[in-house]
């Protein structure tokens, strides 16, 4: 899946709860290369996509 994801990883978190649960851990790639708009959210479960949503600043 990381070869259809841009390469720009942001520390950037959303004031909204993230996904819940034992071993679940979200990523945040950046949709422009300055990295300053909205964000793809992936969260898994070991090496299980489990949500997949946008994010806005």
């Amino acid at each position: 899946m990381e070869r259809f994801l841009p390469d720009r990883q942001t520390n950037y978190r959303p004031l909204t709860a993230e996904p819940a649960g034992d071993g679940i851990t979200c990523e945040y790639h950046a949709m422009t290369a300055d990295r300053s708009g909205d964000a793809y959210q992936l969260c898994f479960r070991k090496d299980t996509l489990v949500s997949l949503g946008t994010i806005t600043p």
